[in-house]
C-alpha cells in the first residue's frame, strides 16, 4: 500500500462561493503551488461559484457537512487520515472549528486562522445564538491556534484591541491580488459588457460588492444624482445581496433612471467590466481588505474610496490618501468621482501600486508563517 506524501499546505474552507475571501484563496493556494508546495483545498460544503478558477495541481475535497458548526467531527477525521503538515482557514465560525478539530484528530500540524474584516463591526452585527457564542469563543479558541493572520494593519489593531491576543501572535499579509493572469481575465468575454457600455454621452461609474448597508451604496447613489447637475454619469453596481429592490427604489428617487442605473448581479469575472469604466468607487463604511479596489488599479481604472477601517489608506499610494473621502461624506464623495472624470490618475501609476499586493508576495509571507 502507497502511503501519500503529507499535504504541505490545507487552505480550509467553508465553500467557494462568491466573495473577496474565496477568491483570494484560490490565488493564494495558485502561488503557493508556484513555489514548489502541495496544497489541498478542503471545503466545508461543495458550493463552488468558481470551478475553472481553482488552480492545476490544486486537490479539492468537500466534506459535504451542511453547517460548519456540526463540521468539527469531519475535519477531525480528514486530519487524522491526511496528517497535514500546516493549514490555514478563514472566516470566524471556521476558525473554530479548525481549532477544535486540531484538539480531536490528536495531530500537530500548524495552524494558522485568518481574519478578513474589522472583528469590531461584524461583533456589533451578530444577532442570532450561534454567530454570537462564536465570537464570545475567539479570544480562548485563538490563543490554541499559532498565529492569526488578518489582511491589513487596521484588521490586525482592531482584532487585537477585542482579544487581548499579544501582539507577536497576530501577524498582517495583505490579500493576494495582482498576478500574472490578470491579462488574461481582461481579455476573456464578458456578455453583460456591451449594454453596460452602449451609451456615448455617458461617463461609466463602476462599485462592486454584496448589496448590504456596509458597502455604502446608498451614499454613492446620492452622490451620482449630484453628479447628473455638471454631466451625464451612469452608475453600474455589481453583485447581489439583500437591499437589491432598497436600492434600486433609491436609485429611482433620486433621479437615476433605467439608463443611469444598473445592477447586473454577480459577475464571476469582473475585470473587463472595470477596466471599460471612467472610475471605480468603493463607498464601503468598513472593510478588511478591499480586493476590488486592487483589482481597478490593476485594471487601470481610476478609484476613488472612503477612507473606511480598513484597508484603503495601506492599499492606495501615501500621495494619494488626503483624496480618500470621509465614509458619510457625500459631498466629498462627489466632489472626488468628478475630479476623477476630469483628472484621473494615471493607468501607470495605479498598475504599479498594485503590483505591490502581488500573489508571489503574499504566497512566500503565508510559507514563512505556516513553516512550510
Amino acid at each position: 500500500m502507497t502511503v501519500r506524501e503529507p499535504i504541505d499546505v490545507v487552505i480550509l474552507l467553508q465553500d467557494l462561493r462568491g466573495g473577496g475571501a474565496e477568491r483570494s484563496f484560490l490565488r493564494l493556494a495558485r502561488g503557493i503551488v508556484q513555489q514548489g508546495r502541495t496544497v489541498e483545498l478542503v471545503l466545508i460544503s461543495g458550493r463552488n461559484d468558481y470551478p475553472d478558477e481553482v488552480p492545476l495541481g490544486v486537490s479539492v475535497v468537500v466534506l459535504d457537512c451542511r453547517r460548519v458548526s456540526t463540521s468539527v467531527f469531519a475535519i477531525a477525521r480528514y486530519l487524522s487520515r491526511t496528517r497535514p503538515k500546516s493549514i490555514v482557514s478563514a472566516l470566524t465560525h471556521v476558525n473554530i472549528a479548525a481549532v477544535f478539530a486540531r484538539l480531536l484528530s490528536r495531530q500537530s500540524p500548524r495552524l494558522i486562522v485568518s481574519e478578513r474584516i474589522q472583528f469590531s463591526a461584524r461583533k456589533a452585527q451578530t444577532y442570532n445564538v450561534q454567530e454570537r457564542i462564536a465570537y464570545a469563543l475567539v479570544p480562548v479558541a485563538y490563543r490554541l491556534a499559532d498565529a492569526v493572520v488578518c489582511v491589513s494593519d487596521g484588521v490586525a489593531d482592531d482584532f487585537r484591541s477585542q482579544t487581548g491576543l499579544k501582539q507577536d501572535k497576530v501577524v498582517t499579509i495583505h490579500n493576494p491580488v495582482f498576478d500574472d493572469c490578470i491579462g488574461e481575465r481582461l481579455a476573456e468575454p464578458c456578455s453583460t459588457l456591451r449594454s453596460l457600455t452602449a451609451s456615448n454621452d455617458c461617463r461609466t461609474v463602476v462599485a462592486a460588492g454584496r448589496l448590504v448597508h456596509q458597502k455604502g451604496f446608498d451614499n454613492l447613489i446620492k452622490a451620482v444624482a449630484r453628479l447628473q447637475a455638471h454631466m451625464r454619469v451612469r452608475l453600474v453596481v455589481l453583485g447581489e445581496g439583500p437591499l437589491r429592490a432598497e436600492l434600486e427604489l433609491q436609485a429611482r428617487a433620486h433621479g437615476l433612471d433605467e439608463s443611469l442605473f444598473l445592477m447586473p448581479g454577480f459577475v464571476s469575472n469582473p475585470l473587463p467590466i472595470i477596466t471599460s469604466a471612467d472610475v471605480f468607487v468603493l463607498s464601503s463604511r468598513y472593510e478588511g481588505f478591499p480586493n476590488a479596489l486592487v483589482e481597478a488599479m490593476a485594471c487601470g481604472t481610476p478609484i476613488v474610496s472612503t477612507n473606511c477601517p480598513s484597508g484603503p489608506w495601506e492599499i492606495v499610494a501615501p500621495e494619494w490618501r488626503a483624496r480618500l473621502t470621509g465614509v458619510e461624506d457625500i459631498d466629498q464623495l462627489a466632489t472626488e468621482i468628478h475630479n476623477q472624470l476630469v483628472d484621473p490618475i494615471s493607468s501607470e501609476q495605479l498598475t504599479a501600486r498594485a503590483a505591490k499586493f502581488g500573489v508571489g508576495i503574499a504566497a512566500r509571507s503565508y510559507m514563512e508563517v505556516l513553516g512550510v
